[in-house]
């Protein structure tokens, strides 16, 4: 195998504070981790051991957290404080309850968000940019800022029901969220 034909994905996660009045306000703007996960689906996928459905290596979860780890790398499997599934009511968010895979196991059940096939969208020829909406309505009730975010592959092992795999993590300063405004994620993943 040539270096050209290595993947060594990357990505860019760009936040934004939409206000009731309409007003948007770039909060922060940096790359973000790709995790293991990418890699072992990337690699179930190519070695044909996985699912046989293209629709499981599919990114198409998000979650949302009030911690952050301090040492995050390659080898992050989960968010540190993910927020629970009552945190993501109002605003219309399709959240699903899976089992998430880590380590080796499914473990217990998590609340992650979906992201609409319409909020993905290709940038280039080697770029997907997905836009994650956390509405003005979800997520006010949480006690402690937000602080990380994590994508999650659908379901690459194939499991009778989705066990989605952490493939992107990233921590970002405190956000303290209120009904006051929408937090647009815009995470631009690189291949």
């Amino acid at each position: 195998m040539s270096n050209l034909d290595k993947i060594t994905p990357r990505g860019h996660l760009e936040i934004t504070k939409i206000y009731q009045d309409g007003r948007e306000e770039l909060y922060f703007s940096e790359k973000n981790t790709i995790t293991s996960g990418m890699g072992i689906g990337l690699a179930y996928m190519f070695a044909g051991s996985g699912s046989q459905s293209i629709a499981n290596y599919q990114i198409r979860y998000f979650q949302v957290g009030t911690s952050a780890w301090d040492n995050y790398g390659p080898s992050t499997f989960q968010l540190k404080s993910a927020i629970s599934q009552a945190d993501y009511s109002g605003g219309g968010l399709t959240v699903a309850n899976p089992f998430v895979f880590r380590n080796g196991n499914t473990t217990a059940q998590t609340a992650l968000v979906t992201i609409p096939f319409n909020l993905i969208r290709k940038v280039d020829s080697a770029s997907v940019q997905f836009t994650l909406i956390l509405p003005a309505e979800a997520a006010n009730s949480v006690s402690n800022p937000l602080q990380e975010i994590g994508l999650y592959m659908k379901n690459p092992f194939n499991f009778a029901n989705d066990v989605p795999l952490l493939v992107a993590y990233k921590t970002f300063p405190a956000i303290g969220k209120s009904s006051d405004f929408s937090i647009i994620f815009r995470w631009t993943i690189t291949f």
